[in-house]
Order: C-alpha cells, then structure tokens, then sequence
C-alpha cells in the first residue's frame, strides 16, 4: 500500500504529462505546478515547507546536492526557475 501522499502527488504528475504538448518540460515548471498544501499544517520556519520541498526535489533531480555555491550560482543564472520554486 502507497503512501496517500505519494499517491496525490503521482497523480498530479500523470495529469501534468498528460497536458503536455511537447516532450521538453523544466523541472521548475512541473514543480511549479504541483500542490503541497498538505504540506502546511504547522510552520516550522521562516521559509514555506511548500518552497522547501520543491527545492529539495529539484536539487535531486538536477544533481545539484547539497553544494550551496553551485546552487546560488545556478539561480542566478536561471533566476526564472527560481521563482516558478516559490
């Protein structure tokens, strides 16, 4: 049995690639379009658990690890993607 939020999250997923009319997509704007709201019962920082988890999905997807030089670089130059994260 899958986890119920892995599941809703699946689902967006295959909504989202259903909808698409071209084979090339950023990471940022799949993430973009996910909803994490389940996400903010309680506020553990000053930064959205909602940010965050895209943050931390797209830092695995791209291989960017946990290397805070290279990402700030990488935001600069791709500032568009850093705000479809949030």
């Amino acid at each position: 049995m899958k986890n119920p939020v892995v599941e809703r999250i699946e689902k967006q997923l295959n909504k989202i690639f259903e909808q698409l009319e071209d084979n090339c997509i950023k990471v940022s704007t799949v993430l973009s379009q996910l909803d994490f709201s389940s996400f903010h019962k309680k506020k553990y920082s000053k930064y959205s658990v909602e940010a965050t988890a895209k943050l931390y999905v797209y830092k695995r997807v791209k291989g960017l690890g946990n290397h805070y030089e290279r990402l700030i670089s990488y935001f600069n130059d791709h500032s568009d993607e850093a705000c479809e994260l949030g």
